[in-house]
């Protein structure tokens, strides 16, 4: 379901209400975007959920769990945790971003504006270009930002730009995840490592 300029929509996975109403009575006073709202009280309804209302973006607690099981989620959603209580930082670097119900409603409010701003302004950021594609392929091969940037002709400051933006896009963060990625995506072929 296509949304126009302007519209966003919003999944919020918790189980209490009172801090499910608290967030969407928030989320309502975004001026820049209309926004629509997606409860989801039950980790029953999460994943199905997810699949047919396609939120933009998620906030949801992370102790909010199916009976153990992993959720899968769409790799262009933001997800955003909402933290009621402690979490190790395992556990919170799975998330775009996070806040606390003890965070001020200024605090709130920015960080939602700008994951809608940065939502809609870069729909297909996700996607590696070509150059980028070309820095993951020299990771995967085991050199260093230095061979790398000789090897393309770039500065080593540059190779470094586009590896943090490799780790943004594909939330990746080491080079045995990128070898996998790569694989997957037929970047190198499995003898070439």
């Amino acid at each position: 379901m296509s949304m126009k300029k302007g519209q966003i929509r919003i999944a919020i996975a918790e189980k209490s209400t009172v801090v499910r109403c608290g967030m969407a009575a928030l989320l309502n006073k975004i001026d820049d975007f209309q926004v629509q709202i997606i409860e989801i009280a039950s980790p029953l309804l999460l994943q199905e959920t997810l699949i047919i209302q396609k939120p933009d973006i998620l906030i949801v607690n992370p102790q909010f769990e199916n009976n153990g099981e992993q959720v899968e989620l769409p790799k262009q959603m933001r997800t955003v945790a909402l933290l009621t209580s402690i979490i190790s930082q395992n556990e919170i670097a799975k998330y775009d971003r996070t806040f606390s119900i003890y965070d001020d409603e200024e605090t709130l409010l920015s960080i939602l504006q700008a994951l809608c701003h940065s939502k809609n302004n870069s729909e297909d950021q996700d996607e590696l270009s070509q150059r980028e594609k070309e820095i993951v392929i020299g990771v995967v091969k085991g050199l260093v930002n230095k061979e790398i940037a000789d090897n393309l002709c770039i500065s080593v400051n540059t190779v470094i730009t586009h590896r943090r933006n490799i780790a943004r896009k594909l939330h990746i963060h080491s080079p045995a995840g990128l070898t996998i990625y790569a694989i997957v995506n037929k970047l190198v072929d499995i003898t070439d490592i």
